[in-house]
């Protein structure tokens, strides 16, 4: 009964929803894939913001995707906390958007079509049909409702399929490239394959403490231009010279003048690749958000880079929580994982929950000798690590990754903050996350 009845709702606030995004008939950009999607995003529609002044761009400042935080988005609701008043209040928003034309005005709007279940593209599509689209990276992160990565690509497909301008291909993965052919519209390469258009090279990093800077070179149309950002991993420069293109065909569009910053000082979202200042001048890094084997892989790798080229006498340490929702695949992945520790071989290896006890017998079978602790909680961890930096004379680079719910890892960074004041800038501090994360703490006390 309460899947019938939600189903209902869903279904009426979707058709109101659609009915007044067609009468304000926006320009639409619509981002897609496993991972690093919000990263995206964010990126695309700040700068958008900045180099075309004249327009007024729309996106969730929170990370609100699938189904119903995509209807919440388009309508330009920035807080929601699921209660009977919130589903009342969602309803009567999108009626007086529609019926009253009371709602949020905006020209350009980008959205994530985060989906994991079957058929969930074809709702949001039908919601409203993306101008542009963008594929970031395909994962098995959600294989658990999708069967396996080939069927993520395939149920994503729709959105490709659906644009009505042009495409944009990260072909650096070679499930998102075979796209290209079955496109029936634009399609624009990004990434480092050879015949990509937009791309970032000359990637350096400065830093002063936990603040840290970038200057690269983003290459679009064979252009360059050289800019200053607070954007770290290598695919977010991408998305940087991503933004570059969008703006550019956008301003054609418009006929307006494009307004390109050499410096821009982006508002990330809380979890993602954010550094914070520790005792004994050791820094944080945390990427407590999420994790899938991808995007794991791909922080571990940067982590060594920003160790390397800027905290080389820091003592690394890494704090690793498991990876959620990848179905069958879960034991493969995190022994897969342990193959990518072996050679990055921290100074000290903090792993939480239990998946990764696959992790930690492979480490061992491969004859990892490195400090290596499991735990059951963040809050057990933080406390470990604690004990370990204060014992430790050397600074030390820490770096959290892991996945969600009863992981947690934002509570150990929290715990470690130098600068009480930083955790306005976690992931799920607000007051109704709190009561939960308690609660979960409690029960399993």
């Amino acid at each position: 009964m309460k899947k019938i009845l939600w189903n209902f709702y869903i279904t009426i606030v979707s058709r109101l929803v659609h009915r007044y995004i067609k009468r304000m008939n926006p320009y639409v950009i619509g981002v897609t894939w496993s991972v690093w999607k919000t990263t995206c995003r964010m990126i695309v529609a700040q700068t958008l913001d900045i180099a075309l002044p004249e327009k007024v761009v729309a996106t969730s400042p929170k990370n609100f995707n699938g189904e119903l935080w995509f209807l919440i988005s388009l309508l330009g609701i920035s807080s929601f906390s699921p209660s009977f008043s919130s589903f009342f209040g969602l309803f009567w928003t999108a009626m007086s958007a529609w019926v009253l034309n009371r709602g949020v005005k905006y020209d350009i709007f980008i959205g994530e079509y985060w989906i994991d279940t079957p058929w969930e593209m074809r709702q949001l599509v039908d919601v409203v049909v993306p101008d542009i689209a963008i594929v970031t990276r395909i994962d098995s992160v959600h294989s658990m409702q999708m069967w396996d990565a080939t069927a993520i690509a395939q149920e994503k497909w729709l959105l490709v399929a659906s644009a009505k301008d042009v495409v944009y291909l990260n072909t650096d993965d070679v499930l998102v490239a075979w796209m290209e052919s079955r496109s029936g519209v634009d399609v624009l390469r990004y990434g480092h394959w050879e015949k990509s258009l937009h791309y970032a090279e000359d990637i350096d990093y400065h830093a002063d403490w936990s603040a840290v800077q970038t200057h690269a070179h983003y290459v679009v149309w064979k252009r360059k231009y050289w800019i200053t950002t607070n954007v770290y991993a290598t695919v977010e420069h991408d998305y940087v010279s991503l933004w570059l293109s969008i703006a550019d065909i956008l301003a054609q569009r418009y006929l307006i003048d494009l307004y390109i910053p050499n410096t821009i000082a982006y508002t990330q979202q809380p979890g993602r690749c954010a550094f914070f200042a520790w005792i004994n001048k050791s820094l944080l890094m945390d990427s407590s958000y999420n994790a899938a084997p991808a995007s794991m892989r791909m922080m571990i790798d940067f982590a060594h880079t920003i160790h390397e080229k800027l905290f080389p006498k820091y003592s690394r340490v890494l704090v690793v929580g498991e990876m959620r929702e990848l179905g069958s695949a879960s034991k493969e992945k995190h022994e897969e994982l342990a193959d990518y520790l072996f050679d990055y071989a921290p100074d000290q290896l903090y792993l939480i929950w239990t998946e990764v006890v696959y992790t930690k017998r492979k480490l061992e079978a491969l004859g990892y000798t490195k400090p290596l602790s499991i735990y059951a909680s963040s809050r057990d961890a933080w406390q470990a690590l604690h004990s370990y930096i204060s014992a430790h004379k050397q600074p030390s680079f820490v770096f959290f990754k892991g996945s969600q719910n009863t992981i947690y890892l934002e509570e150990a960074v929290e715990a470690l903050l130098l600068n009480p004041q930083d955790v306005q800038f976690l992931w799920r501090q607000e007051s109704w996350w709190k009561k939960r994360k308690n609660a979960w703490f409690a029960s399993q006390a």
